[in-house]
């Protein structure tokens, strides 16, 4: 699944935030889901069985990895060029403010906007 090569809508306009999916418009102005499922939820996988709550932000890193801030799991998850989808940091409990550490004990309250640095490090606003 070659994704993200063609963006030509702003962001925002491919996160289904209330959908719960991450999606796609071509250059022919085609819509097409990334990944993800109507429900909301959090599972990770195949991008048609994956699922995502509130997904905020997106970003895409230099291999071409769609990184996105799923707010309500508040975690950061990833999805790979064969359409994986991967939690890379944050445990996903809630009620606790924030934790700096390691990415799988890192706790967000609420992630929205994300980037990668020139050195590949992904920045988040929590």
């Amino acid at each position: 699944m070659k994704m993200l090569k063609n963006l030509i809508m702003p962001l925002m306009n491919v996160i289904g935030r209330f959908n719960h999916r991450i999606r796609k418009i071509d250059e022919y102005g085609n819509v097409t889901t990334i990944a993800g499922s109507r429900a909301s939820g959090f599972r990770d996988g195949k991008a048609e069985e994956a699922m995502f709550n509130f997904p905020y932000g997106i970003t895409i890193d230099k291999q071409g990895d769609i990184i996105v801030a799923d707010r309500r799991n508040r975690r950061i998850r990833k999805i790979d060029e064969n359409g994986n989808v991967t939690t890379i940091a944050g445990s996903g409990e809630r009620y606790v403010m924030f934790q700096d550490g390691k990415a799988e004990d890192a706790k967000f309250n609420w992630p929205r906007g994300i980037a990668i640095d020139k050195q590949g490090h992904i920045i988040v606003a929590d």
